[in-house]
């Protein structure tokens, strides 16, 4: 059984063990949870209608990508370029170790 499944099947419980009347912060001590991971799961069920957790957004889009990145990528793993002074991406002269970090 997965780690996120096991989290879906605890907050369920949770949530029926408070609709069946037992007090928040008994279910929190109970289920072994935070008392604001119970009001908040409570919440989001009451207001939104959501008994499982909203997606997780995603980090920003990475600047550069495609066939630019695999060009780069094959440049940086020369050795030669990785001791290479200064490259130019983006229209920002940077260096080799700033563009590894922006793969």
């Amino acid at each position: 059984m997965s780690d996120s499944f096991r989290g879906l099947v605890l907050r369920e419980r949770v949530l029926v063990t408070v609709e069946a009347g037992e007090p928040a912060d008994a279910v929190a001590e109970q289920f072994m949870v935070g008392r604001s991971s119970v009001y908040r799961w409570m919440a989001a069920a009451r207001d939104e209608g959501h008994r499982v957790p909203k997606p997780m957004g995603g980090g920003p889009k990475p600047i550069i990508r495609d066939e630019t990145e695999v060009a780069l990528r094959r440049l940086l793993e020369d050795p030669l370029c990785q001791t290479s002074c200064l490259w130019m991406a983006s229209g920002a002269l940077t260096s080799a170790s700033q563009l590894f970090k922006a793969l």
